[in-house]
């Protein structure tokens, strides 16, 4: 399968524009921050403009976002205390709340976590998220290394919690009985170096060291395209047309005898602080296919 992404004209007019106006190239940089607890810096503010109309073509801010996206094979993951997981038939009936909903303004599909909420186990950090379900009745049906998977999206960052840092995109390991493993990708944002930072872990054993592949050059409040897609036991990785390969089943092969699944969303990395800190993550394209 071979995607081509197009980047729109008016977004690269942006820095003349506000160079000329003699105004920070970071578009709300103006944004007055909330405070942050004693000893940590500024977590960033979620106020951004909507998108541009080609970044949200089709979608309707008046719906949710289970009449804008198909989430029938998704389920979510929520903040709250318990870490409520809202299946796909109730995704696509229209489920709202705090965590999950659709802007108003451009019909992005919004997820937030404060950095206050509640965690699943062997987690230290909260997340509003979604998990692939190829079986919507089961988180035991996976994918496995051979064969061709991808995950396409574009998203929008519009807040980060003070460590700087939001999981936007993942594709996580399983062991075949449903067993906890590592994920083999975490698509991180990262607010202080402007980029995303893709970390791959090295091998399956727990623990290990992650391997980053950056893409550098990338801001809040500014739509990307992304894609996550493994074939064949290579994993590849791109962002803004630019791509990086990790030949992840030839590094180590403990992860042939692994499932994975992807995941979309925020998954805030840091877990100190008030509860109006935390991420905000918008997503206006999400699909997923295997074959």
């Amino acid at each position: 399968m071979k995607l081509e992404f197009r980047w729109i004209p008016a977004l690269l007019l942006l820095p003349l524009l506000f160079a000329a106006a003699g105004c920070s190239r970071e578009p709300d940089a103006a944004v007055k921050q909330a405070a942050s607890p004693p000893g940590k810096p500024a977590a960033s503010s979620g106020a951004a403009a909507p998108a541009p109309a080609a970044v949200t073509a089709g979608l309707d801010p008046g719906k949710p976002p289970g009449s804008n996206f198909d989430l029938t094979h998704w389920k979510l993951t929520l903040p709250d205390a318990d870490s409520t997981d809202i299946p796909p038939a109730s995704l696509s009936q229209g489920y709202t709340s705090d965590y999950f909903y659709t802007d108003k303004q451009d019909g992005a599909m919004t997820f937030w976590s404060p950095v206050t909420g509640g965690k699943t186990a062997n987690t230290d950090y909260p997340r509003s998220e979604l998990r692939e379900l190829i079986d919507p009745s089961s988180t035991k049906v996976n994918w496995i290394w051979q064969g061709t998977h991808v995950l396409n999206a574009r998203e929008m960052v519009t807040q980060v919690p003070s460590s700087g840092k939001v999981v936007v995109m993942q594709i996580h390991g399983i062991t075949p009985s449903g067993g906890n493993a590592n994920p083999l990708v975490k698509v991180v944002y990262d607010d202080k170096k402007k980029a995303i930072d893709c970390y791959v872990k090295s091998s399956v054993k727990p623990g290990d060291k992650d391997v980053h592949y950056v893409f550098p050059g990338y801001g809040r409040n500014a739509a990307f395209e992304g894609q996550l897609k493994v074939t064949d036991g290579l994993l590849a990785m791109t962002f803004g047309g630019e791509t990086k390969t990790a030949p992840f089943a030839e590094q180590d092969p403990g992860w042939k005898e692994l499932k994975f699944y992807f995941k979309a969303g925020v998954y805030v990395q840091d877990n100190e602080g008030s509860a109006d800190e935390g991420g905000r993550v918008k997503i206006y394209k999400l699909d997923a296919s295997h074959s």
